[in-house]
């Protein structure tokens, strides 16, 4: 009997709670998901996520960007989707991992990325999601699809960072797909 993988309707699942759920009852969510949980991971989980936290802060900041919380509502679908299936992979333990093996039973902060879906990787093996510099690859739209011509010609990508929990999801946007923050 076939087995199916449960990672894309608990990543729908997730992306509809985000976007349909009134901020009020993601706050309920998020405290009842805590109260759940056993008090050692749940301290551990959210010492991960607050790791993750001041580090985007710090690298929002070195590179002349600022961290904003957003309302999810106001992330474009292929990227709110993408965080959400790297989620779900990660939680469900259905996805690829670097060699230390991350997984939510460990919390650590993690990283994931639209151009390597469905690998996620502690802090030590982000190199596992580089791309070689100026490729098509590193030029490419993780909305569109589109190949820019570069920064040099008005035409480069917009780094975004994403987290949920202590999962950072990484992805490039052209003008075209860059959503702007209110």
């Amino acid at each position: 009997m076939p087995t199916t993988d449960p990672t894309g309707p608990a990543a729908l699942a997730f992306d509809r709670l985000l976007t349909e759920a009134p901020p009020d009852v993601l706050a309920a969510i998020a405290v009842l998901g805590a109260d759940l949980l056993p008090p050692g991971l749940a301290d551990q989980v959210e010492a991960a996520t607050a790791e993750q936290a001041e580090s985007m802060t710090l690298a929002a900041g070195a590179l002349d960007g600022e961290r904003v919380a957003v309302d999810p509502r106001s992330v474009p679908a292929w990227a709110r989707l993408g965080l959400a299936d790297a989620f779900a992979r990660w939680a469900l333990c259905t996805g690829e991992t670097c060699l230390h093996a991350p997984t939510p039973v460990r919390p650590g902060p993690v990283v994931a990325a639209a151009w390597r879906p469905g690998l996620v990787v502690c802090r030590q093996c982000t190199h596992l999601l580089a791309l070689r510099p100026r490729s098509d690859a590193d030029m490419r739209c993780d909305g569109c699809g589109r190949v820019t011509g570069g920064v040099e010609v008005g035409d480069g990508l917009r780094q975004v960072a994403l987290q949920a929990g202590p999962l950072l999801y990484m992805a490039g946007a052209c003008g075209e797909c860059m959503w702007t923050v209110s």
